[in-house]
């Protein structure tokens, strides 16, 4: 009964995200791919600072242009994509649990909702973080599956390798998770030091990074010098919504966000594992931290889905708790120090960590959003409770007394008020995942919006069939009116503005070294015109909400490109409601 209204909301809360809303981030997404399937080169063509991000979207869109020819319906179709990848994902972590992990049905089910209704910025389409988090939650099955038995087939040590590479798409500087993997190798096969050496288990994960790094490497050798490179990432980083700042600044900054979280983290630990603890002591049959677990589950879960049901909070309220969960992650792992649990630890706790600071490195986010790069850490910490409480019952072998007798063992049986209690942490958590997911709704600004606001369907352009904010939709409804009028094919399309998804609408070239949703109209856009005159534009669309609506990064050095359009001789041609064309 539960599974099946668990399944019933979650096939919601699926059909919402493909249905409903757009923001300035999946635009980024879609435009990044978009470009890639186009023709356009890494690196040479694109100075974007997550343009890796789109290859994995890249041949799907590539697909679906050459099979339909237009990009109309082509935001429908890259949720669908990425629906689809997210539930087979679910479905190897279940089969994973079930027939490796020998974890009882319904929780690894269980396990299978946690994951299908989590998603890392809440946007469905294959988006670079969401990528991360399927690389990093792959790389923890594999090396399960490894370690749990299948040790003969070394494939999935390659494979992690290869997914690592991967993660190092969405984020270059997760190349610090190498060393995690490889003391987890280390440590791991510690188990196995008396049965059979495994000498070559890193060398295979090594491999498999080692062998696509240096094969994507070539792809870029093929078409750009390292000197073209090089100096191509140096104009990258002239992006200055990532680099406003000093990096001692910026770790200044994370450190006062951080001291704000640790306040409302640590009561809620304190509160879980007081109440643990005391559990424990009274039961007196398991460690205190079997019980503050499920009891910070339910803590946590029950504030957040109440701060974004009652208290105008939005999808990413309280992302720290995946910070709390999985350091109680670790306790479980020190409490009782298993083969499994040391699995958990270096594949699936320790990566979380290390993803945060690393991805910190590099992010203009704050600590609270990025912390739900540590998601991995709570699937691997409720996989520890499940192989404590939710392990498959298998017969075994019943030693037999000389009388014939089947002798009796210490059998740790559970209680039916502590199988609720696992359970009830697991749905309250569950439930606030749900609310993030089928009833709040990702716009620009990432307001606190839901769904029951007002909203109009798009009828025209990739967008079309997506419901969306009513006002939002009427801005880019005329927007796009203007440009399918405006715009001819030979066209080449610089856009000022922060919903890059109008880079889709037409046949107009795109004339753009960036097309992400806080750009900088800075020295970097001349430097490009200059590398690559072949694609000064002619014609310049300026969003006239930028600088007005809050929900768009207005950087304070727009004005560099706005006098190199006067010097260059861009004229304004057309004031439309929400935008002006400007040719030469």
């Amino acid at each position: 009964m539960v599974c099946a209204v668990l399944f019933v909301l979650s096939a919601l809360a699926a059909v919402k995200t493909i249905w409903i809303s757009l923001d300035i981030d999946e635009s980024y997404a879609l435009a990044v791919a978009y470009r890639l399937a186009t023709g356009e080169r890494l690196f040479s063509d694109l100075w974007e600072s997550h343009q890796l991000g789109g290859i994995v979207l890249a041949p799907f869109l590539w697909l679906y242009l050459k099979l339909a020819g237009t990009t109309t319906y082509l935001v429908i179709y890259s949720r669908v994509a990425g629906t689809l990848i997210h539930i087979l994902t679910g479905i190897f972590l279940y089969k994973t649990a079930v027939n490796v992990g020998k974890i009882s049905e319904p929780f690894s089910a269980l396990l299978f909702f946690l994951h299908v209704n989590f998603l890392p910025k809440w946007v469905q389409c294959p988006e670079f973080e969401l990528q991360q988090y399927w690389f990093v939650l792959l790389i923890f099955l594999c090396f399960y599956r490894y370690y749990q038995g299948e040790r003969k087939r070394r494939g999935y040590l390659a494979a992690s390798g290869v997914l690592l590479v991967g993660q190092m798409f969405s984020y270059p500087s997760l190349i610090f998770l190498y060393p995690v993997y490889l003391t987890g190798i280390i440590r791991c096969g510690k188990e196995y030091a008396e049965k059979k050496k495994t000498p070559g288990e890193a060398l295979w994960f090594t491999a498999g990074s080692a062998l696509t790094g240096i094969l994507f490497l070539a792809y870029l050798g093929s078409y750009m010098t390292p000197e073209k490179f090089l100096r191509y990432v140096s104009y990258i980083f002239q992006d200055e919504s990532h680099t406003l700042v000093s990096t001692a600044v910026k770790w200044k900054i994370f450190g006062a966000q951080f001291l704000e979280i640790l306040l409302p983290l640590c009561i809620v630990l304190g509160i879980s594992s007081a109440a643990g603890i005391v559990l424990a002591r009274r039961g007196r049959k398991r460690e205190g931290i079997y019980y503050a677990l499920p009891i910070s589950f339910l803590l946590l879960g029950g504030l957040q889905a109440a701060g974004c049901l009652f208290g105008d909070e939005n999808q990413f309220y309280m992302l720290w708790r995946f910070f709390a969960v999985s350091a109680l992650g670790i306790w479980m792992c020190l409490a009782e120090k298993t083969e499994e649990n040391r699995r958990c630890l270096w594949f699936g706790i320790a990566p979380g960590f290390v993803t945060l600071v690393s991805v910190l490195v590099m992010t203009n986010m704050d600590v609270n959003t990025s912390m739900a790069k540590m998601y991995i850490g709570v699937i691997a910490t409720a996989w520890m409770l499940g192989k404590h409480y939710e392990t498959k019952e298998e017969a075994p072998d019943m030693p037999v007394s000389a009388r014939g007798t089947v002798k009796v063992w210490n059998v740790r049986e559970t209680e039916v008020w502590e199988k609720c209690l696992l359970w009830a942490g697991m749905l309250l958590f569950l439930a606030g995942l749900s609310v993030c997911k089928l009833v709040q709704m990702r716009v620009s600004g990432c307001g606190e919006i839901t769904v029951l606001a007002p909203m109009r369907r798009m009828e025209a352009g990739p967008a079309k069939g997506v419901y969306m904010v009513e006002d939002t939709a009427s801005v880019l409804q005329d927007d796009y009116r203007v440009l399918t009028a405006e715009l001819k094919k030979e066209d080449k399309l610089l856009y000022v503005g922060s919903e890059n998804i109008v880079y889709l609408w037409t046949d107009a070239q795109i004339a753009t070294p960036s097309t992400q949703g806080t750009n900088a109209y800075n020295e970097m856009f001349i430097r490009y015109y200059e590398e690559h005159p072949e694609k000064t534009p002619t014609v310049i669309a300026l969003d006239k909400e930028l600088g007005e609506n809050p929900a768009y990064y207005n950087s304070p050095q727009n004005h560099i490109l706005y006098e190199w359009m006067e010097q260059a001789g861009y004229r304004e041609v057309l004031d439309a409601p929400y935008m002006k064309l400007y040719r030469r």
